[in-house]
């Protein structure tokens, strides 16, 4: 590790040790508060940001419950709290938790670190796996994802190097939304974005049924969008998307690419489609 790494790490052993909840502002939003922390981890140093990667009390093997934000600048008036805002404007505060004022919060960091403690080996595993990719994250934040490494998922007609079944070339996103069970998050896929000749403006937003004001925000977001005059999408709207979701309400999955469907509507359809039959 770095000495500047070092130093970095060496701000969040007392959250570590002691335990900590963090909050989190958007803009001029109340403070949101996430959840207690197991761990902070500075997994690189550059120039006057860090990228930090931490995980929720409550998380497992599914990495749902650990996040990495790329801090532009951070303060700290005693050494039980700390102050950050990261790349995309979002006003972090992490504080120690103490058995005078959250004794609730201590209880239910003990009970954890207990839970732990009985399970180390396969804790082991899951730290060792998602330390990797949150690194690889870290490492990899401001580089362009390829094609090959965002497509991870495939339909008929695609795997082992099979013909497309089709001549387009889509591009679509799932969308999932934030929930928390049993002390652990989830992202609940609830509807998905698809680049390719579809309405007009190369682009489709579906959601399922259930997901009403979703559909609405995202059909008002369309029209907005015709009255402008535009006729399509610029480059890089799912990827400026993708980023815009924060990862406290919900998720924009990979871009995936597919040659199996003839247009951006058929894509939507099949992807729903496939997440019901998952969901049921």
């Amino acid at each position: 590790m770095s000495a500047e790494k070092e130093r970095l790490q060496a701000l969040f052993a007392p959250f570590n040790d002691a335990g900590s909840f963090m909050t989190m502002a958007e803009g001029e939003e109340e403070p949101l508060m996430l959840d207690l922390v197991d761990s902070f981890i500075v997994t690189r140093a550059d120039g006057e940001s860090f990228w930090l990667f931490h995980k929720f009390v409550g998380y497992n093997n599914s990495g749902q419950g650990g996040h990495t934000i790329k801090v532009v600048s951070w303060s700290q008036d005693d050494t039980y709290l700390i102050d950050m805002v990261d790349d995309r404007g979002r006003r972090f505060h992490v504080e120690e938790i103490m058995p005078e004022t959250e004794p609730d919060l201590v209880e239910a960091w003990r009970r954890w670190r207990a839970y732990r403690k009985r399970h180390q080996e396969g804790f082991a595993l899951v730290d060792a796996d998602l330390l990797n990719q949150h690194v690889n994250i870290a490492l990899r934040w401001d580089a362009p994802a390829s094609e090959e490494d965002q497509s991870s998922a495939s339909f008929p007609g695609e795997e082992d190097g099979a013909k497309p079944a089709g001549p387009v070339r889509l591009r679509y996103m799932v969308e999932g939304k934030l929930r928390m069970e049993g002390g652990e998050f989830h992202y609940d896929p609830i509807g998905v974005w698809v680049e390719g000749p579809g309405e007009g403006l190369d682009i489709v937003i579906r959601f399922l049924p259930e997901y009403e004001e979703e559909q609405a925000d995202a059909d008002a977001a369309m029209e907005r969008m015709r009255a402008a005059g535009m006729l399509g999408i610029p480059d890089g709207f799912l990827e400026y998307h993708q980023e815009q979701m924060s990862p406290y309400r919900g998720d924009r999955g990979a871009i995936i690419t597919t040659h199996a469907f003839s247009s951006a509507n058929e894509c939507a359809q099949a992807v729903l489609q496939r997440i019901k039959a998952e969901h049921v």
